[in-house]
Order: C-alpha cells, then structure tokens, then sequence
C-alpha cells in the first residue's frame, strides 16, 4: 500500500490497470471520432462553397454606389418609380443543375448570395445542395406551402445559421441597430421579375409560436384587417427601429434562421417591392 500526501492512496492492481487501458483507449476513440467530425465538416464546407462559388458564376451582381454626401440632395424611397438595378440571372443555366431553384437572393456585402430552392417537403433541402448533393450545408428553400412565384402575402425562406458565416448566418447580425442601418435592403430575383426587399422587422422567435396569430411563419389570413394586425404585430416585436411602412397592399418575404445555440429562430422580415426595369 503506498500513501500519499492528505491521505489518499493508490493499490496498483491488474484490475486498475485493465480499467485504465480501457479508459485510455476510450478517450483516444473519442479523440479519433472528434477528428473524424471535424474532417467531415470543414470537407462538406469546402465543397459547398465551390458549389455556390460554381452556381454564382450565371448572376451578374450590379455595382455598389454609395450615396450622395451633399446633405441637399434628396433621394426617393424604394417604389414603383424608382429605378434599381437588380442582379442578373440566368435560370436557363442555373436549372440545368438546379431543378428545383425558383429564385436568387442576394443580401450586398455578406455572404448571402444563394439560390432559393423549393420542394414537397421543409426537409430536403436541409442537408442537400442546390443540385442534390448530400450536405449539412442544405440550401436556402422556400416552405412548401408557398407559391412557387413569390405571390403570397408572406414567403418563408429558411436557411442555416452556419458558424462558418454561410447561408444564413449574417441574419442574426441584425439583432444590432448598427448592422440594420448599413444593410437595409436585399434582392430577390426570380425567373418572372425582380424585387427590392426593404427590411422592417427583425427579432427572435420560438419553434412553439408556429400556428399562432402572431407566428412570424403564418401563411393565411381572413381578411385585410387581420392581415393588417398581424403586420403591426411583427413590426412591433423588431429589435431594430426601421422607417418601412407596411400595409395589407404589400407581400412579404420572412427570412428564418436558428439563433447561436439553435434553441430560437432569428427572423427577418422584408415588404417586397417589385422593380419594374
């Protein structure tokens, strides 16, 4: 018997030896299993972003301008008489591999720069390129319920909040007055036209609201009036002020993600302004 300091001794049988070889062996398989994981990853990631990169060569995305210092020129708000330069895309090429792609949405200056796919289901997509490649990158997808053509009252994109920024990320950067100020529109192109998306709301949302009057993720109202109140209801749950008037006049596209941790969604939500160029 051989005793340590405060008492504590050791008795080195094969017993303990045999117990200690297999928790050895033990964290070394978990060690090994780690790494396996983390190969996997950083493999599905590297071939996602080629894929995109790949996707991306059939849209021509237009020039950034910045906006005119002198204090005395005014600007007109986004709208039917506003001329904007959507990107252009080509579907005829981007279907060749992408069947299922219905439009592209770019968010300027982020990552946000993907196809929009739709399918029968909210699950494919989840773990699937835009050409059908298995990845847990997935792919940016409409809901199911949704028109093809954007022609709902609201569309729900989904997309995953990757830690390496990808997909929809950058969405919950919006939870910062700063970051809504310097990206306050994005672009949805589709194989019909084109629309200016001016941010309203932004804010977190729990799974368990789905199917209530106040989901983000709604699909159906009775009447403008309901419409309405819904509509005031997800502008005044935004953590970041915003200047976009809503009316039951305008459609909506809602931009869903899984918050850090993946316990809430983040939701942004945008008035679709179709751009007539």
């Amino acid at each position: 018997m051989v005793y340590f300091k405060k008492g504590k001794y050791s008795r080195n049988t094969p017993k303990r030896k045999a117990v200690g070889i297999v928790v050895v062996s033990f964290c070394g398989l978990l060690a090994l299993g780690s790494e396996f994981l983390m190969v996997r990853d950083l493999n599905q990631y590297s071939e996602s972003a080629g894929a995109y990169e790949d996707i991306a060569s059939h849209v021509e995305l237009p020039e950034q301008t910045e906006a005119p210092e002198d204090d005395n020129v005014e600007t007109e708000p986004a709208g039917e008489d506003t001329f904007v330069v959507l990107p252009t895309v080509d579907f005829d090429a981007l279907r060749e591999t992408g069947p299922d792609i219905i439009g592209w949405l770019t968010l300027p200056d982020t990552a946000i720069n993907y196809p929009v796919t739709q399918t029968d289901d909210n699950e494919y997509y989840l773990h699937h390129l835009y050409d059908g490649t298995y990845n847990k990158v997935g792919c940016l997808f409409a809901d199911y319920e949704n028109k093809a053509d954007f022609s709902d009252r609201n569309t729900i994109i989904y997309g995953h909040n990757m830690r390496d920024g990808s997909m929809f990320a950058a969405l919950n950067e919006y939870d910062e007055q700063s970051y809504f100020d310097t990206h306050k529109q994005m672009y949805l192109v589709t194989p019909e036209g084109g629309y200016l998306c001016e941010i309203f709301a932004a804010f977190v949302a729990k799974p368990s609201e789905s199917g209530s009057d106040t989901s983000p993720w709604r699909l159906s109202w009775k009447d403008d009036g309901s419409y309405t109140t819904w509509l005031t209801a997800m502008a005044e749950r935004s953590v970041v002020e915003t200047d976009v008037t809503v009316t039951s006049s305008d459609k909506v596209l809602t931009l869903s993600t899984c918050t850090p941790g993946g316990a809430s969604r983040f939701i942004v939500m945008a008035k679709l302004v179709e751009v007539n160029n």
